[in-house]
């Protein structure tokens, strides 16, 4: 009775533990996961310039900071605040236009006229539950950016105290998981390769598109270029949506401006990004394991039901774990050694 009291004690603390731990869990996750990224940038700093580990940690910690960090959060205020008015655009937008005069809406009455369909009240309703949708999406994104501010302050702490301890905290999971030297050698190489293959890549692709995006806005004097370019970098990381959302709708407003020649422009730098996808993503993959378009789509669809916006890095990298655990599983009978 004695061992048994003492497990259930062990794991009541342990299931507290997680309690505290559990608001933060997706920043503290993805700190473990970047400090293996930037742990060669701290190895540089010690051996190179002679610095001590907790000292060459502080310093990557600052420069990740303020060179990736701080201007992030500045990009997600000014993304938050320009969302706030494009709702309130899209509602102008779409109720001062008279859109049952295009000829195509024409084209539909006629078709429908016989059948006692009323196409003016159903197409008023659908341009009432768009606005009503983007005006409730803003307010959402809105109210989420404190707690964003904080979930990427607490990653920064997490980041410093990870590349200073990496030794020991390599040596706490080595003892904590199941598995023996060999196979946690292969786990540990094969995440590090899955986080800077998959969610780099990812990440890399993303930029490339909004960056190409924002570009096209701009160039073709489409409202709010730096915030639809950002907000295409967000949705690449949603397999299968990427540019579709923001470059549609540059198609649409430049087709409601009478810009058809614009509209195809528009068109066709929305495909060249699309398709940059498959050369930025091979090139930062080389060597790396990459997982099937359909699971990387759960992944980051459960990730975001999971864990909101982080989740879209860990749902993927969750899946490309199981994946490598099922591998190990397969090649040897001890993955699940008592």
């Amino acid at each position: 009775m004695v061992g048994t009291d003492r497990k259930i004690l062990i794991f009541g603390i342990f299931a507290v533990f997680m309690m505290v731990l559990w608001p933060f869990i997706q920043s503290i996750c993805l700190a473990l996961l970047m400090s293996t990224v930037l742990a060669e940038a701290v190895e540089w700093f010690q051996h190179k310039c002679k610095l001590r580990r907790d000292l060459s940690a502080f310093l990557v910690s600052l420069a990740f900071s303020l060179g990736i960090i701080l201007p992030l959060i500045i990009l997600v205020i000014f993304v938050g605040r320009e969302l706030i008015g494009v709702g309130r655009d899209v509602e102008e937008f779409l109720t001062s236009r008279d859109w049952l005069s295009f000829e195509f809406v024409e084209a539909i009455k006629s078709t429908v006229a016989g059948a006692g369909f009323d196409f003016q009240e159903k197409i008023g309703g659908i341009v009432s539950n768009i606005a009503q949708g983007a005006a409730t999406f803003v307010g959402k994104i809105a109210s989420s950016l404190p707690q964003l501010v904080l979930d990427l302050c607490i990653f920064v702490i997490c980041l410093f105290y990870s590349l200073a301890n990496k030794e020991t905290l390599r040596e706490l999971f080595a003892d904590m998981l199941p598995l023996n030297q060999q196979e946690f050698s292969e786990f540990s190489e094969a995440t590090v390769g899955v986080f800077k293959g998959v969610i780099l890549g990812t990440l890399i692709s993303g930029l490339v598109q909004g960056v190409i995006i924002g570009v096209g806005y701009w160039a073709l004097g489409v409202p709010k270029p730096l915030l639809f370019g950002s907000v295409t970098a967000f949705l690449a990381f949603i397999p299968f949506l990427g540019t579709g959302p923001t470059g549609l709708g540059a198609i649409i407003y430049l087709i409601a401006n009478d810009r058809l020649g614009a509209a195809m422009i528009m068109l066709i730098i929305t495909a060249i990004a699309a398709t940059s996808d498959n050369v930025v993503k091979p090139w930062v993959l080389k060597g790396s394991m990459e997982i099937h378009p359909l699971l990387s789509l759960l992944g980051a669809l459960g990730g975001l039901a999971v864990f909101g916006f982080i989740g879209l890095f860990l749902g993927p990298l969750v899946v490309a774990l199981a994946v490598i655990s099922l591998k190990l599983f397969r090649e040897s009978k001890t993955f699940l050694k008592a």
